[in-house]
């Protein structure tokens, strides 16, 4: 171990008391001693891409972080506070490691990102923090609101009559029913709200009219008035019947509610450009969605595992890709997904993507 790796020549040689002395034949050995490198003490790198400091965040967040190392990254820990979210052990072929965070699990607010890079003789990094708000949407639980505008509460009615009603929500109203007595009249899914009264079909007498409107997420309200029916074909019930308003807007589970349950439509639109693309560019593609009652947002996701990309609520969605480093020619395949505001989602179809 005192001398360095080669080849050398051994000898011996011999002496007798008289001082007469012989030499051996030589031996040529080789050393060959394993150098032990000395230990690993570098630390590796590590910084968080996506999202940036000060973003505004809803739903499920893709969390992104490059990480390198002289030896090699054994993992990368990501952490929202003080609180272990997830850990990653697989990067991009661009040394990015990534973890999805769903939001809709802790409250509205400010919270710190940071990411922990681990190398391969346990040496860490810790991040810079990134600061995110957190601002999912509250439930819908604000009911539709609906007025009975034709005919008037206590109007005597004969003949041809429009009953018809406005409503409005604070998201969109899906749904106005019509009701004579308990009978169900209309059922009329855009405005206007409305339907013909015959009241030689209906008996003389004191009736109720009701309007029931619904909202996606099945929020109801209903509004009601009573008329007199006054018509010479019709039987007459009753001739001295006192009637009170009670023309009013009143939030009522009388009648359980129809929820959305259309999934949305949705299409992945990739540019003819994007079909192939250079390494280490930034690109951009979008989605084409549509919902019946709305579209709340749109995700979209890269390769086998559905890695999210980044969300997108507002229309013409769209999300921006920087495509790897790497040295060799890859297939990605992406999709997205749409999601209405009572929760219903459709998956696209898949589109590729060669980069070389």
């Amino acid at each position: 171990s005192n001398v360095q790796n080669g080849t050398y020549s051994l000898k011996a040689i011999a002496y007798d008391a008289a001082g007469n002395s012989k030499t051996s034949s030589t031996v040529s050995v080789s050393v060959a001693n394993i150098v032990v490198p000395p230990p690993d003490t570098t630390a590796p790198t590590v910084s968080i891409t996506t999202p940036t400091n000060g973003a505004a965040v809803k739903g499920r967040v893709p969390i992104s972080a490059k990480a390198g190392d002289t030896v090699g990254v054994a993992t990368v820990d990501f952490y929202v506070g003080a609180s272990l979210i997830s850990t990653d052990t697989t990067a991009e072929r661009n040394s990015t490691y990534g973890v999805v965070w769903d939001t809709t699990k802790v409250a509205n607010g400010t919270y710190t990102l940071k990411a922990i890079a681990t190398d391969t003789s346990n040496n860490t990094k810790t991040s810079s923090t990134v600061d995110v708000s957190v601002v999912n949407p509250t439930p819908d639980t604000t009911k539709p609101t609906i007025s009975i505008t034709s005919p008037t509460n206590n109007e005597t009615v004969t003949g041809k009559v429009t009953f018809a009603a406005t409503a409005s929500d604070n998201i969109a109203v899906t749904r106005v029913e019509l009701y004579q007595d308990m009978t169900l009249l209309s059922t009329d899914q855009k405005s206007p709200y409305s339907v013909a009264l015959y009241s030689d079909k209906i008996s003389n007498g004191v009736h109720t009219l009701k309007a029931i409107a619904y909202d996606a997420i099945g929020n109801s309200a209903i509004s009601t008035i009573v008329i007199t029916v006054h018509s010479g074909s019709g039987t007459n019930t009753t001739n001295t019947t006192t009637t009170t308003t009670v023309n009013t807007t009143v939030a009522n589970d009388l009648k359980t509610a129809e929820i959305d349950t259309t999934v949305p439509v949705v299409d992945l639109v990739l540019p003819a450009s994007l079909t192939s693309v250079s390494r280490d560019a930034e690109v951009t593609f979008s989605a084409n969605a549509s919902d019946n009652v709305g579209i709340d947002h749109v995700d979209f996701y890269l390769g086998s595992k559905s890695r999210l990309l980044c969300s997108s609520t507002i229309s013409p969605y769209s999300c921006t890709w920087h495509t790897p480093k790497s040295f060799w020619p890859l297939i990605y395949t992406f999709t997205a997904k749409a999601y209405d505001y009572a929760g219903n989602v459709t998956t696209s179809s898949g589109k590729t993507v060669f980069v070389w």
